[in-house]
């Protein structure tokens, strides 16, 4: 589902094969509808690059540019149970592969 300029191996064998792991899934427990923003790192690379979906749309990739403030924030927004989504798009900004 992630664009091709970032998955360029063909197989799961390929030295060059991406492992993109998501370590943040914002969607209700139980809930794989195309809702709310999930973030992926490439546990093969060291880059530190943080890959943004938000509401499934793979095709429009995007990137945090501040992956520590903006975990922050929206970890402070959960526990104080604050209405509503939380709102990434100040961190976020659209994938230039």
């Amino acid at each position: 589902m992630f664009p091709d300029c970032l998955v360029p191996a063909k197989s799961e064998y390929d030295k060059n094969h991406y492992m993109f792991r998501c370590f943040l899934d914002t969607r209700p427990a139980n809930v794989f509808a195309p809702t709310g923003d999930q973030f992926f790192v490439i546990s093969t690379r060291r880059d530190q690059v943080v890959y943004h979906v938000h509401e499934g749309d793979f095709a429009n990739l995007r990137v945090l540019h501040d992956p520590v403030d903006a975990i922050d924030r929206y970890s402070a927004h959960t526990l104080r149970n604050l209405p509503g989504e939380f709102d990434f798009s100040s961190w976020s900004e659209p994938y230039r592969g």
